[in-house]
């Protein structure tokens, strides 16, 4: 296929916009994709919750497997259907917050087993399993990381002596109170696995490659001092559109294409006209020396006149297709460009939301309410002590600080007496002193 350099130049642009649509989503291995989560508001279609000692909250938006208080929780969250592709690709949106020294843990699983053998459990606590589990925890105080680890079924994790030495790769990302939700990726290629983290590469391989019909599932559990790990999406995705969506014989016709053609190439698409363009060609080069005459002379340019006019306006047609293909380019890029702002605001109201949801959990973690009660006790027990032991202090002061009423008497007396004896001593000396007669 021939390019012409305008259209050439757009072709990037093509390639963009044509990768943009090229995976088909799995609404029977996905949920979260669509609002609500759940239609009975108590279950999630195609997937099965469970949780110790009680299920999983689930919310319009997300399902909260760890809550942010009480502590010692564990919940999963697993497919219904098995993963019938050799080429896929899941991504888990989750949120992870919790107080300073809170403590938690999230497995994304893709095992044969499924929910009846691992069920709520963690990489810590799961026996023997056959597959993959990407595990996100504060694992040797590094403040956050994803490791990956593998099982043939031979293993018994929860009894092994060094579980984190059998982790395959592993990268360290600060997952907890970051106010927005993350983006868990984990991909299936054809001759490598990738696993991403925030849009960012966490490790990849070519020596590991998922069998399919496996299943997905994801279990979290918290410590005392709770994590909470919330999940708003699961999405699986896939190359080529799931068989489950399409009939036996469209079936058979795209694994017949498959096998007898090569990939399509992607076409670039031209503006449509009612009438073929007509094909114009320059006069023919004649000698300078043929043309004699002033009419010869005036022949000449004019058909070369002509001639330039129409490829001029070949040349404008051109141009309004190119300008009619960028038209809706940029028309494509600004409805990306819009739904990246919505984007944006969202994840300013979920930061705005995990803020209040901490200051909600750091005030239930404190529990003041034990603390009021205690000094409601307190003030009780104050106010029993005042009104029971005030008489008898009252008494005991008035008894011990009183002056008694026989010394008073005694002193009453004792002035009675003393004045008496004076009284007599003055009458008795001026009875023996001479009378003096005048």
């Amino acid at each position: 296929m021939f390019l012409s350099p305008s259209q050439s130049s757009l072709w990037p642009l093509f390639l963009l916009l044509s990768s943009v649509g090229a995976n088909y989503i799995d609404a029977a291995l996905s949920f979260g994709h669509t609002t609500p989560i759940s239609p009975h508001n108590h279950l999630i279609p195609n997937w099965q919750l469970q949780g110790d000692p009680v299920l999983p909250q689930l919310l319009s938006d997300r399902v909260i497997l760890t809550p942010p208080w009480p502590g010692n929780r564990r919940a999963s969250l697993w497919s219904s259907n098995a993963v019938p592709y050799k080429e896929w690709m899941t991504e888990v949106y989750f949120r992870a917050t919790g107080p300073e020294r809170g403590g938690g843990n999230m497995q994304v699983w893709y095992t044969k087993e499924g929910k009846e053998t691992i069920g709520t459990a963690s990489i810590h606590t799961v026996k023997k399993f056959d597959g993959l589990a990407l595990v996100v925890d504060t694992n040797g105080g590094r403040g956050g990381s994803v490791r990956g680890f593998l099982n043939d079924g031979t293993i018994d994790y929860a009894n092994h002596h060094n579980i984190d030495a059998l982790a395959f790769a592993h990268c360290d990302f600060p997952y907890r109170n970051l106010g927005r939700p993350l983006i868990l990726r984990l991909k299936q290629a054809r001759s490598i696995f990738i696993v991403e983290i925030d849009n960012k590469p966490c490790f990849q391989t070519d020596k590991v490659s998922l069998p399919e019909n496996y299943i997905l599932g994801i279990s979290a559990g918290s410590a005392e001092t709770p994590d909470s790990f919330e999940v708003s999406k699961l999405i699986t995705t896939t190359p080529m559109p799931p068989d489950r969506l399409l009939t036996p014989e469209q079936v058979r016709l795209r694994n017949q294409g498959q096998a007898q053609s090569p990939s399509p190439q992607p076409v670039i698409p031209r503006p449509t006209s009612t009438s073929a363009a007509p094909k114009f060609t320059s006069p023919p080069d004649t000698p300078a020396a043929s043309i004699k005459t002033p009419e010869e002379q005036f022949s000449d340019l004019h058909n070369r006149l002509q001639s330039q006019n129409r490829h001029l306006g070949m040349v404008y047609s051109e141009l309004m297709a190119v300008s009619e293909q960028l038209g809706d380019v940029l028309e494509a890029l600004s409805h990306c460009a819009q739904a990246s702002q919505i984007s944006l605001l969202d994840g300013r109201i979920a930061g705005v939301e995990a803020t209040v949801q901490a200051i909600r959990a750091d005030v239930e973690a404190r529990d003041y309410g034990s603390h009021i009660e205690s000094l409601r006790r307190e003030v009780r027990e104050s106010h029993r002590a005042v009104t029971h032991m005030l008489p008898e202090t009252v008494a005991r002061v008035v008894e011990t600080a009183s002056p008694r009423i026989g010394f008073l008497l005694f002193v009453a007396v004792g002035a009675q007496l003393v004045l008496a004896a004076s009284y007599v001593v003055y009458k008795r000396r001026k009875s023996m002193q001479p009378k003096k007669y005048v």
